[in-house]
């Protein structure tokens, strides 16, 4: 968020640091204008003459206009979605082999709603956003990250062309120089204070994934490597109508209450930065902010939750998230995540309630 600035004919003193400078406008070489505002962060004598200066950026216009010039220079292959790509990264991903285990009935109305969403969401990258590697010749790679929590992005569906001219190259640095640059993004989201990296464990290079984008954060940050199990199930209709007998067991709506006892369990059984980048503890029980965001691109994102009670006592809670469909193609912004409130160690018949 800041860049050096040399000049000969100006001195230190027209431009002290901590100077404001509301209004800056840039000529970038492909002739584009952007107009950013932000502070004087330094002022340095060059060998030359004259003086270099450090300047903060806290915003730009166009929006997003001041990384966009910065990741085309420090990652000049990887480009931001645009509205117009989703059609031609759904057609990566089914070169890729991401929906070799889809139905094929079921291909055509996901990728209807990936590429409708995903359209959506690239003119809203502080929700969802996705990040190119191409050529001259085709796009080769995509990865992209969602707010799936309030501050908590997740990074996923990372999609890589096996038939890549870099082929010669391994794949695992391939799929570095993705999240080399995803991370100069997520940097800069501003409301990000979690990644949740979703790999997949198959596959022997997932570890080398995270080495390669928790090592760029630096000492300095707070980061944890969690690996949380994601399972994926078909609903039948003995679940939905609750399956083994359930006597004593009575299921409502979460009212405020609540709250203190499903934290207590959340920090029982799960790791603090998990329990946090979940929004379980601190509880937020509807996402509603989150929601908000979601709905400025006409999308949902939605939680609610229910409380399980045997003989007036509350036993366990499930929280049910939701999203609009086609964000993930796995679906992995709809899960339902259970809290075992009155032991961890059972039993769970309320869960079949």
């Amino acid at each position: 968020r800041s860049f050096l600035w040399g000049s000969s004919a100006w001195g230190a003193d027209a431009l002290p640091p901590g100077m404001s400078l509301p209004a800056v406008c840039l000529t970038l070489p492909e002739g584009d204008e952007i107009r950013l505002a932000g502070s004087v962060r330094s002022a340095r004598p060059t060998p030359g003459g004259g003086h270099r200066f450090g300047l903060r950026i806290d915003v730009s216009w166009p929006p997003g206009a001041w990384d966009a010039a910065v990741l085309r220079v420090l990652h000049p292959h990887v480009r931001p979605l645009g509205p117009g790509d989703p059609p031609r990264v759904w057609e990566l991903l089914d070169r890729t082999g991401y929906l070799d285990e889809k139905p094929r009935e079921r291909i055509e109305p996901l990728g209807a709603s990936f590429r409708d969403v995903w359209s959506r969401l690239a003119l809203a990258p502080s929700v969802g956003s996705s990040l190119l590697l191409h050529d001259a010749e085709s796009l080769r790679g995509a990865v992209f990250q969602t707010q799936a929590f309030p501050g908590t992005f997740i990074l996923h569906q990372l999609a890589l062309d096996l038939r890549s001219p870099e082929r010669d190259v391994p794949r695992p640095v391939i799929a570095g120089q993705i999240y080399r640059s995803l991370f100069h993004l997520c940097a800069r989201a501003p409301a990000l204070r979690f990644t949740l990296a979703i790999f997949n464990d198959e596959k022997a290079w997932s570890g080398y994934l995270y080495d390669e984008f928790f090592a760029l954060a630096g000492d300095h940050a707070r980061y944890s490597v969690e690996r949380l199990r994601l399972v994926e199930k078909t609903v039948s209709a003995a679940d939905r109508s609750g399956g083994e007998r359930t006597d004593g067991v009575v299921v409502r709506p979460f009212v405020d209450g609540d709250a203190a006892a499903i934290e207590a369990a959340v920090r029982r059984d799960m790791p603090a930065l998990a329990a946090e980048a979940l929004a379980l503890a601190p509880l937020d029980p509807d996402l509603r902010g989150l929601d908000a965001d979601f709905r400025s691109v006409g999308l949902r994102r939605t939680r609610e939750l229910r409380v399980a009670e045997r003989d007036g006592r509350a036993v366990g809670a499930i929280a049910v998230d939701r999203a609009s469909p086609g964000i993930n193609i796995f679906g992995l912004l709809d899960a339902v995540l259970p809290v075992a409130i009155e032991s961890p160690d059972g039993p769970f018949d309320w869960l079949h309630a």
